[in-house]
């Protein structure tokens, strides 16, 4: 026995129609969210929305959103109708927390509480999910629900939801990478702040006297570090030099080392004796410092007779480079913040027009190469002692080039200053 041509064509017909209706419906719904979704800026009024438009759009009694922040389900408070927020978040938990992990796409249930054998008094008897896909992930799901006695969910109410979830997580995803540009666009604004604060970190002018010629460089290994160097006038005749580096990397070594210049510029204001210098600064880095900071310094007066005071408090020894010798300035103490009332020895030197001193920082002698040797020490006495009577200009430069040579172009792993110094001579 064979269909009637009649009934067969009228078949078709309905289920073309009904096809169309679904598909005329789905747009509809689209075309009406869409333009609400695009004006809300919160994954949570997003949320709200999505639900409202489903319960409309599928005749449903109750809905919620679900939504996942790395592996923790959320459920948004104003997010959830006709269903107490505690059993919103409860279904969620117990029923769509594994789904979601198994990247299942959507959820379709007639008979909720046997198929998941929830015990809950708020669980709907009729269940339908769609996952809110974007970017090839899923931030979770648009649930509704039906109580007892409503009639099931057939196949164009889940092509309905999953067309409207899909809207909501493209709607969702955008919010999101919005929220990441400003939070981008905020973390490089810190970062020139903390670039600033780098730069202010340097002397504004490396002339400040006409007995000395000077050169600098300060090279942090992150965005910003804790290297200060200093070269200011401490009066007529005096000039004070700073080198210092402050425990550890990145903005906070690089706010130690601005709070630092702020007591060098304020002590010397005092006294242009470098203990005294040392004393003042020690003890207000222990008072105000958080705890662990240290710092290593060294801190001198060059007069325009050539005479150099100077200490040095824990600090990679400064080289006096001349044309036939090469000299550490070793004398000193311990490094500032570690002791309550250290003691300092002073060294003092007669510098000759012509004669260089070095300062860095340990960001030079802990570079390493690839097969994990140290720069060190004697490879800086080294290039040193092909320096003697050259000019400071472009010197920091070079012995740069030789570290990084030395390390095959490796990222730093500390940060790097210099300051080469020329005596040119002043008078008596």
């Amino acid at each position: 026995m064979t269909d009637d041509p009649q009934e067969s064509l009228h078949r078709s017909v309905q289920s073309l129609t009904a096809e169309l209706v679904s598909v005329y419906e789905e747009l509809a719904v689209l075309h009406s969210l869409g333009p609400r979704l695009s004006k809300l800026d919160t994954e949570e009024s997003i949320a709200a929305e999505a639900v409202a438009a489903a319960l409309e759009s599928v005749e449903s009694d109750c809905g919620w959103v679900a939504v996942w922040d790395q592996e923790q389900p959320s459920v948004p408070a104003q997010a959830v109708r006709g269903i107490d927020p505690a059993a919103a978040r409860h279904i969620t938990e117990t029923a769509l927390a594994p789904l979601h992990f198994r990247a299942k796409r959507a959820v379709l249930s007639h008979s909720w509480i046997e198929d998941h054998h929830l015990d809950h008094p708020q669980a709907p008897d009729r269940f339908l999910a769609a996952a809110l896909a974007a970017a090839g992930h899923s931030l979770g799901y648009l649930c509704v629900g039906r109580r007892p006695g409503g009639r099931m969910y057939v196949s164009s109410d889940q092509k309905l939801l999953n067309a409207v979830a899909s809207l909501v997580a493209v709607e969702m995803e955008n919010v999101r990478l919005r929220r990441a540009e400003l939070e981008k666009a905020r973390l490089e604004a810190e970062l020139e702040l903390a670039r600033a604060v780098q730069r202010s970190l340097l002397p504004r002018v490396l002339a400040c006297h006409d007995f000395l010629v000077a050169d600098a460089l300060s090279i942090p290994c992150q965005q910003v570090g804790g290297d200060y160097l200093d070269l200011l006038s401490a009066g007529a005749d005096d000039c004070l030099l700073v080198m210092a580096d402050v425990f550890g990397k990145g903005p906070a070594a690089a706010l130690q080392a601005q709070m630092l210049q702020g007591l060098v510029h304020g002590a010397a204001r005092h006294t242009h004796c470098v203990r005294e210098l040392l004393d003042t600064i020690n003890a207000c880095l222990r008072e105000r410092a958080a705890p662990g900071s240290f710092v290593t310094a060294f801190v001198a007066t060059l007069h325009r007779s050539g005479r150099l005071h100077y200490v040095n408090a824990g600090h990679n020894p400064p080289l006096w480079i001349r044309p036939a010798d090469v000299q550490p300035l070793t004398e000193g103490g311990p490094l500032l913040g570690a002791l309550e009332h250290p003691t300092y020895q002073e060294g003092v030197i007669d510098l000759h027009p012509g004669d260089l001193l070095l300062l860095y920082t340990d960001g030079v002698t802990e570079a390493v190469n690839d097969r994990g040797e140290s720069f060190g020490d004697a490879r800086v006495l080294a290039w040193a002692a092909r320096q003697g009577g050259g000019s400071p200009t472009g010197l920091p430069g070079s012995l740069l080039r030789a570290v990084e040579e030395f390390s095959g172009g490796r990222p730093n792993a500390d940060d790097v200053a210099l300051l080469a110094v020329r005596f040119t001579g002043g008078g008596p």
